[in-house]
């Protein structure tokens, strides 16, 4: 019974520590002491956190930004890319972002914000309810402001010029043959123009 609960804590401590729960943290958690942590790790072979690669530490910066710009707060975040909020909380810090957990008409702009730029991608409801992680009816209360936004940035773009017709244009962009009409005309008025006079 001794060696079978001494695993399942060590299986635990493992996971906490993947998670990148701090160690204080996870001693608490497990009711050990920080030696006891060490022998764990030890035994189920986890690896130092600084041993983590640089590609896999993008990628958590990566993710952590993704869904922060979806209004998720730390807690959500971290349940989503399987990590303890105390990381997702440093890992914002090092980007210079704030967490979203501040004030709830922050948080609110920062979602009507995220919808709007699902809306101009032509994402659906129920693609932006995917998306976000939140529910439809969430979402619903977020479009009429995000298609207020969406509209009135449509309005501000300047239409493009039109583009006036030429003679030129009517036979598109593809080269004239060398036996085209416009293109022997053109020859005929170059050998005209660089002819030498004719000597009195």
């Amino acid at each position: 019974m001794r060696k079978q609960q001494i695993a399942e804590r060590t299986k635990k401590a493992a996971a906490l520590y993947a998670q990148g729960m701090p160690r204080k943290e996870i001693c608490q958690t497990l009711n050990i002491s920080p030696a006891m942590l060490s022998v764990a790790l030890r035994a189920a072979g986890s690896p130092s956190r600084r041993d983590i690669s640089k590609e896999e530490y993008e990628r958590r910066l990566r993710l952590t930004r993704e869904k922060h710009a979806l209004g998720l707060s730390n807690a959500k975040i971290g349940k989503a890319l399987g990590l303890d909020p105390t990381l997702i909380t440093k890992l914002l810090r090092e980007m210079g972002l704030s967490s979203n957990g501040g004030s709830s008409k922050d948080s609110f702009n920062n979602r009507i914000q995220c919808v709007a730029r699902f809306l101009k991608q032509g994402l659906t409801p129920e693609q932006i309810t995917t998306e976000m992680g939140v529910k439809l009816g969430a979402v619903r209360n977020w479009l009429t402001p995000a298609r207020k936004i969406v509209q009135s940035e449509s309005e501000d773009t300047p239409p493009e010029p039109a583009v006036k017709p030429t003679a030129r244009s009517m036979f598109g962009e593809a080269p004239l043959s060398r036996n085209h009409p416009i293109v022997v005309d053109a020859m005929w008025r170059g050998l005209e123009k660089y002819r030498e006079p004719l000597a009195l």
